[in-house]
């Protein structure tokens, strides 16, 4: 008897890959989709139909969809930001006229903006302060819209991801470039704001686990719980790929510009068994094994 047949939308960047990584380990069967073919992959591709007749169809041997389609632009407005909404709708309609029994959407931790007191439960108002997390609000709701289509269907609010192999100039992604290449770390302004990031990892597991609860609903925060500052996050860098080039403070009069964004994660650890099961040291420390056995030049700036 073979396994559900899970597909995979914008399954080719970070977490997508991640995600497949995870599902083969447990014998799950999927097919990724992506408007772009990816350099590698480890399962079925398939090009994201633009007919939603063409996307049903693909989606009836399915039994889930997991929407991860999401693109940030660099622009700003509403209107950069608008595909991302009108993609989960079409691929949410498309699953529920394929029959599909479970839907997965990734969101995000920015649908909360500035709103209620930290850590942010689920039932906290959003007031999202940035287009993207605007569209993705729009999207949770979409999905809610929906939802009586499917046996399960969820939206998770995903914390800040970080991984390996992102080619942009993300703090993160940079600080570990940079520790990679045993370079000082530049912090702008003295850290106080204190954010929640997960390892993409951990973010596939909770998408697995969430997949396996065959009645979960609703909304729930997928993150570490535990919150971070600029500084914290330099030094685990440094210290994960062993790096004693420390930091650089550019302006220590200076204000980071940032606000403290952390979840409350106590209803994934309650619905679907989730707790995040590794540091951002550990995390760091795999990366950079990773990219040490990998070898090569890696540039600093993309």
């Amino acid at each position: 008897m073979s396994s559900p047949l899970i597909a995979i939308v914008g399954g080719t960047g970070l977490l997508g890959r991640h995600l497949q990584s995870e599902l083969s380990r447990h014998g799950l069967d999927m097919i990724v989709l992506s408007r772009n073919r990816p350099e590698t992959t480890n399962s079925d591709w398939l090009r994201l139909p633009d007919d939603p007749a063409d996307l049903t169809r693909t989606f009836s041997a399915c039994d889930a969809v997991v929407n991860l389609a999401a693109q940030r632009s660099p622009m700003g407005g509403v209107e950069p930001q608008l595909a991302n909404t009108l993609l989960v709708s079409k691929v949410l309609d498309a699953a529920a006229d394929a029959g599909v029994r479970a839907f997965v959407n990734a969101s995000s931790i920015s649908v909360y903006g500035t709103g209620g007191s930290l850590p942010w439960p689920e039932s906290v108002k959003p007031h999202p302060n940035s287009y993207y997390g605007i569209m993705k609000l729009a999207g949770e709701f979409l999905v809610e819209r929906r939802a009586v289509d499917f046996d399960a269907c969820v939206n998770l609010r995903l914390a800040h991801l970080f991984g390996e192999g992102e080619h942009n100039n993300y703090m993160i992604n940079r600080f570990m470039r940079l520790a990679y290449n045993k370079l000082p770390l530049p912090l702008n302004a003295p850290a106080i704001a204190e954010r929640d990031f997960l390892y993409a990892g951990e973010a596939a597991r909770a998408i697995r686990l969430s997949l396996a609860q065959r009645r979960v609903r609703g909304t729930l925060n997928i993150g570490s719980g535990v919150g971070l500052t600029n500084l914290d996050v330099a030094m685990a860098v440094n210290e994960g790929f062993r790096s004693r080039a420390g930091t650089v403070m550019a302006d220590s009069t200076a204000t980071e510009g940032i606000k403290s964004s952390v979840m409350n994660v106590a209803r994934a650890a309650s619905e679907i068994d989730f707790v995040s099961r590794i540091s951002m040291l550990e995390a760091m420390s795999a990366i950079s094994e990773g990219m040490r056995r990998r070898g090569g030049d890696v540039p600093i700036d993309y």
